[in-house]
């Protein structure tokens, strides 16, 4: 909901200026909690060493989306300091709207935005759900599911039973409504080719992007290093 002064709007358009009213509801206070964070960092830079920075880099162009923790572990040397410089000079990219930088278990390093908004897109194709996974067993005769961790073949679909034969010739029948119900639970899963999903045209460019990007990164780290 958006507050008007029609007053002080009106006041303002004289001078070619606008007027509004905003409500503390419309602060991201994980956003303005990271700005404050930050501006040391931008008021007295510090020198990060050319060796860590490119080691930064390499790593989360590696590993997109990688735990600011993680990279405070796996690489040697490096300080939180370093990491938060880098952060606050855009030299790596993290959605400061969404994560708080004291929380680095919960922070996400990405090398720009642009392939962070890649991955986000990546993650809204969701996979076919349990209840969905009934569709992806072709239930007739020579079909190949994995059950239990072993590979069963189905030799017979009757009216009540499906008969299962392992590939050390055990085999089992299942009552129609049980077959279901483990397939649903995820327990019987189909063996034959899953088509493709077919992807919005905008996220397959923003992939393809993506892809030249994290080899080019990778190819200036390896360089680097």
């Amino acid at each position: 909901m958006l507050w008007h002064c029609p007053p002080g709007e009106a006041y303002a358009a004289q001078v070619g200026l606008y007027y509004r009213l905003r409500s503390s509801a419309e602060t991201n206070w994980i956003f303005q909690k990271n700005f404050v964070y930050l501006e040391d960092y931008l008021k007295k830079p510090i020198s990060v060493r050319e060796e860590i920075a490119a080691t930064v880099l390499s790593l989360v162009g590696a590993d997109p989306g990688v735990l600011l923790s993680d990279l405070l572990e796996k690489i040697a040397g490096v300080t939180i300091d370093d990491l938060n410089f880098m952060i606050a000079v855009r030299q790596v990219y993290v959605d400061l709207n969404s994560y708080a930088l004291d929380k680095p278990e919960e922070v996400k390093v990405y090398l720009d935005k642009e392939i962070a908004l890649a991955y986000s897109r990546l993650l809204e194709v969701s996979a076919p759900s349990a209840s969905d996974s009934v569709r992806l067993v072709d239930v007739r005769v020579g079909t190949c599911v994995s059950y239990d961790g072993e590979l069963w073949e189905i030799i017979n679909t009757g009216e009540t039973a499906i008969a299962l034969l392992r590939s050390d010739k055990h085999y089992i029948e299942l009552p129609n409504l049980l077959f279901k119900r483990l397939v649903k639970e995820g327990k019987i899963v189909g063996l034959q080719k899953v088509e493709s999903i077919d992807l919005d045209p905008k996220l397959r460019k923003s992939l393809a992007a993506l892809v030249l990007r994290l080899l080019r990164r990778l190819m200036l780290g390896m360089k680097l290093l």
